[in-house]
């Protein structure tokens, strides 16, 4: 039995040989709810059962069921969700790297606290990621106040920067835009000041680059591509650059520049094939959606393909490879190519948006409405 279901036992009794809830339900009744409430899948007794005996685990979308149902709320479903996210890394083997920094952060430990923001994104828990930024930052801020050397220092606001850095790519995966979208610009600022204390061009060029997103996000392409054209003189990390690029090559696409697009699309794959192989398939996958939007459909059919065979041959049986963050965003890139050049049917769309629905409920994906399908930031 694990430490979370010891904690859930105060939710149930035994009488005889059946399980009654806090609420008055039994096990199947319970079951029952949470399978209806889910879409009339994914649950029924015996996997219910065997949560409780510790024997396999929920997902984040399925506990979030159970504790709706059983009304578990405030700080109690805030501790069982954390207790939840470390036994789904702990399966992965996570777990206790990610328990140990979040227990025990010191300066020395700093930079691999702040590279495990990263870790969590890859290994697909988002949640947990989201968790660990605030206190990653309170605990770098309360360093800096202990320490007195000027050298020192900088370095922690170089470290700073890179936790910026992790937070806004986590914030924009995961949360709608515009729940978030102040906070960006404080990153932003943020960001430019970094730049400006410690003359590091690489901060200046991400505060240019968030700036951009902003624009972007609200259709002001014109003002978007000022900034991010600046940024992408900035950016070093490759990463990064490659964000940039995919968003210069659909901004050219919006404003029907296709002289300018086919220019940044030839330096955007020198750039790509110099980063991450997950960055390959979703960099792919950015010039196919870019395709799309000239009504190139030949070109984004090529690049969507060839970035689904990056995903198959690459990514989809690895581990701690943004496995389902990519699935989810090709999926979302089908079903825009779908809609944009026509397909068979409807249902045949209809289907990418179930399956990144599903996916999404797995990982614990924040979502948006699109007509009456839920959507994920990450797509994006």
């Amino acid at each position: 039995m694990t430490n979370l279901t010891k904690q859930l036992e105060k939710y149930y009794s035994r009488k005889g040989n059946r399980l009654i809830f806090s609420n008055g339900m039994t096990l199947n009744q319970l079951a029952l709810e949470m399978w209806e409430k889910l879409g009339y899948r994914e649950i029924d007794s015996s996997v219910l059962s065997r949560f409780l005996q510790g024997e396999r685990l929920l997902n984040l979308r399925q506990f979030q069921i159970f504790c709706q149902i059983l009304r578990i709320n405030g700080q109690r479903r805030k501790e069982y969700t954390k207790l939840l996210n470390y036994k789904i890394l702990s399966s992965i083997r996570q777990g206790e790297n990610f328990e140990y920094l979040k227990q025990d952060l010191f300066v020395d430990r700093t930079i691999e606290a702040v590279d495990s923001l990263r870790n969590a994104m890859a290994y697909d828990a988002p949640l947990l990621a989201l968790e660990m930024i605030d206190l990653l930052k309170e605990k770098l801020n309360n360093n800096r106040l202990l320490i007195k050397s000027n050298d020192v220092n900088k370095h922690l606001l170089i470290l700073k920067g890179k936790l910026l850095l992790e937070e806004k790519v986590i914030l924009l995966d995961v949360l709608p835009f515009n729940q978030i979208s102040r906070r960006i610009i404080e990153i932003a600022r943020e960001f430019k000041k970094l730049g400006e204390i410690t003359g590091e061009k690489e901060f200046l060029g991400n505060s240019e680059a968030l700036i951009g997103r902003t624009f972007f996000h609200y259709g002001n392409y014109l003002r978007a591509l000022k900034h991010d054209l600046l940024a992408l003189k900035l950016i070093k990390n490759i990463e990064e650059k490659c964000v940039v690029f995919m968003r210069l090559a659909d901004e050219y696409a919006f404003l029907n520049i296709p002289k300018e697009f086919l220019r940044v699309r030839d330096e955007f794959i020198d750039t790509l094939f110099k980063g991450r192989d997950d960055m390959w398939c979703f960099s792919l996958k950015g010039i196919s959606q870019a395709n799309s939007l000239l009504g190139r459909e030949k070109e984004a059919r090529h690049y969507l393909d060839e970035a689904w065979q990056v995903y198959h041959t690459k990514l989809k049986k690895n581990y701690g490879k943004y496995k389902h963050i990519r699935k989810i965003q090709l999926n979302f890139a089908e079903y825009q190519f779908k809609k944009k050049f026509g397909s068979k049917s409807e249902r045949q769309s209809n289907n990418f948006l179930s399956e990144i629905n599903n996916l999404s409920s797995i990982c614990g994906y924040k979502v948006y409405q699109i007509k009456k399908r839920f959507i994920p930031m990450v797509v994006l």
